[in-house]
């Protein structure tokens, strides 16, 4: 597996500001599931469009409040599953939430990082949008960049009767590592993983097979989308990669930033258990965390130095 390394020129200071967005679960009255020769696959039915639609109008006056409260906010963290890709008969506009996330990250100069749920490849994918000027010489780009990263690991939301889980690993190289200089003679990266990808490549075994997969010799930033019911494990390994893993040589550490979907009173779908968070060194000092609990929706605003 082949990691790409991304520099970004410019727009990262040394403290980042960044806002996690926890959202109820979609499985329930947003997304159905059903399957399509022999392949799990999501969709928005008859009986769910409304819902869905209503999850759009709660994302955007999200990123709207965010916009005109929080700023400046470098990175925006959305949970596993927060949209549809192929969602824009459902957008009041028509355009799509994807292309909508671009136009807000080139409008506000925010990196907005999150997962959306492709029918087209019936599969969960995270993505980066790096606004202009963040990439390449000269400033880059005028457009917002976007770098796609499938899901890994096989959940029930992927599942495939004739591929085993992981069978994936050994042949995509679609992962990268955003790098930027936070001070003179520093270096520091964010990189992404989704959900029981974050539990696998931080797990012993695969970190020895997999060592390029997370620099623990430079202090960084793991964003990891998630729509799980089971965060004691994340949250477990998360302090441990904190306590066991410090970065060497440096005076850095390698924080976890997890954007967890929530079931919410009335839901009968899946219990996904919310508790969005960020995990970093002060957890193993004090009793102070920010982290939002299950059954609610809501943003944390957290400055990362």
């Amino acid at each position: 597996m082949k990691i790409h390394d991304v520099q970004l020129n410019g727009g990262l200071p040394e403290t980042i500001s960044l806002a996690v967005i926890q959202l109820k679960s979609p499985f329930d009255d947003e997304l159905e599931k059903g399957w399509q020769l022999g392949k799990c696959s999501l969709f928005i039915g008859d009986d769910t469009a409304e819902g869905y639609v209503a999850r759009l109008k709660k994302l955007d006056a999200t990123l709207k409040w965010i916009r005109a409260s929080l700023s400046p906010v470098h990175i925006i963290l959305l949970p596993e599953y927060c949209f549809l890709k192929e969602d824009n008969p459902f957008d009041p506009e028509g355009r799509g939430t994807f292309k909508n996330l671009k136009d807000y990250s080139a409008e506000c100069g925010t990196i907005v990082v999150g997962n959306y749920y492709s029918q087209e490849k019936r599969q969960s994918i995270s993505f980066v949008i790096i606004p202009p000027g963040f990439v390449g010489e000269n400033g880059g780009a005028e457009e917002p960049r976007e770098y796609l990263m499938p899901k890994m690991t096989v959940t029930a939301e992927e599942d495939d009767f004739a591929n085993p889980p992981f069978e994936k690993l050994d042949t995509s190289d679609i992962a990268y590592r955003f790098w930027w200089t936070p001070g003179e003679n520093d270096s520091a990266y964010f990189q992404v993983l989704t959900c029981k990808d974050y539990l696998y490549f931080t797990s012993v075994g695969p970190l020895r097979k997999y060592p390029d997969m997370i620099d623990i010799d430079h202090p960084g930033i793991i964003l990891a989308p998630l729509c799980t019911p089971e965060m004691q494990t994340f949250e477990s390994r998360a302090t441990a990669m904190l306590r066991d893993v410090p970065s060497v040589g440096t005076d850095g550490a390698l924080v976890t930033v997890f954007a967890n979907a929530t079931s919410i009173p009335g839901q009968h779908g899946p219990i996904i258990t919310g508790r969005s968070q960020v995990v970093s060194p002060i957890d193993l000092r004090t009793c102070i965390k920010p982290v939002i609990e299950r059954n609610v929706e809501g943003v944390i605003w957290a400055k990362i130095n």
